[in-house]
């Protein structure tokens, strides 16, 4: 999303060295309410969507999700997400969650990429 945008990746690569997705995404999002055209207020707040699967909606937000399994804190705990043999195993539910989640980011990478080259 960053690229789409513009930001080159020497500088993406400063801004974000730990590669952490919560804070790459904010700063899409940023960028995307920053922008003097409004191509991309449609875009906009793309982390608050709520995963649906067959129209019911379950848990949370993205954003949300992501900040809890994969932001640095005290309640992120990446190994328990990857690792089922962890005593607090704590992967999506239902598992289809993450594959609406990854769909919905893509989708947004997508559009952000047609409409920063519609310039």
């Amino acid at each position: 999303m960053l690229r789409s945008l513009g930001v080159p990746v020497e500088e993406i690569r400063r801004r974000h060295p730990s590669h952490k997705v919560p804070p790459i995404l904010d700063e899409a999002d940023s960028l995307f309410e920053a922008d003097p055209a409004g191509r991309f207020e449609d875009l906009i707040g793309f982390q608050c969507h709520t995963v649906e699967i067959d129209g019911q909606a379950y848990g949370t937000t993205i954003g949300r999700y992501l900040d809890d399994h994969f932001a640095a804190g005290p309640t992120a705990m990446p190994r328990s997400y990857f690792y089922p043999d962890e005593m607090q195993f704590s992967g999506p539910v239902p598992p289809e969650a993450l594959l609406v989640m990854v769909d919905k980011l893509i989708q947004v990478a997508s559009e952000a990429i047609v409409l920063g080259a519609a310039v």
